[in-house]
Parts: C-alpha cells; structure tokens; sequence
C-alpha cells in the first residue's frame, strides 16, 4: 500500500481510475489514477484547485509485507483557477471539470497537453455534451 501526502488545506474531491491513449503500451491505452482536489481556505478568497495523475507501478515488495509490491508514481499535477470536481476518460482523452468549466487534455510523449489549445474548432459541440452529460449524469 501506497500513500500520497497533500498540501495543507486541500480535500480530495474525487479519484478513480482513468484510460487514455498511450504508445507507451502495446495496447494503446495506459491505465492511470486521477485525483481532483480543492482548497478550503474560506469564503472570502477564490477557491483553486490541482489535479494530480499517478501510475500504479510494481517494485519488489517488502520482505513479510506482499501488500507491499505496489506503488504510486506521480507523473503529473497542474494547478489550476478552480477546484477540479469531476474526471472522466473519453475516447483516449481525458475530460477535465474545473470549476464551471470542462477541459480535454490528451497525452503525449510524457506531458499532458490541453486540447483545446489544439483544436478548438472540433470540440466545441464535443464539450457541450460532455457538459450537458455532466449535468444529468453526475
């Protein structure tokens, strides 16, 4: 078992396990580990949040301990203007709810990139229905 400590005053407000796309792996897609959080610093200051992304790797365990063979590695975290409530894995992208806002952020050679940077055009009826999928949805 493997644990992760946060920044004082950041709660998590959700993990699970996502699939993107990744040529690192035979089959394409790279299991991961994504963890939304936010600050709770009061009303009166703007609320932020990170997102934090792990890959569970095995090492050789403990001697006595087998629980041990596993553990987390982060390969990345962003800080962000809103704090991170939702996640979800889309097509090999990964969909991002900050605040009032959804962001895609696809992989590539070992760095996250947001996707609307790159291709603004397309996914903007993309992100309406992810949206209106989060409202009923979630």
């Amino acid at each position: 078992m493997d644990a992760y400590i946060f920044e004082e005053y950041e709660v998590v407000l959700f993990a699970k396990t996502v699939n993107i796309a990744s040529r690192s792996t035979s089959t394409g897609k790279k299991e991961l580990v994504i963890v939304g959080t936010g600050f709770m610093r009061g009303e009166d200051l703007n609320s932020r949040g990170k997102v934090y992304l792990f890959d569970v790797i095995e090492v050789v365990p403990e001697p006595g301990k087998p629980e041990t063979k596993s553990k987390l590695k982060l390969i990345y975290v962003n800080e962000e203007k809103g704090p991170v409530t939702a996640a979800t894995d889309c097509n090999g992208y990964l969909a991002l709810a900050i605040g009032q806002k959804v962001i895609f952020l696809f992989y590539s050679r070992y760095n996250f990139e947001n996707l609307e940077e790159k291709r603004k055009d397309q996914i903007k009826m993309f992100s309406f229905l992810l949206f209106l999928f989060f409202i009923f949805y979630a």
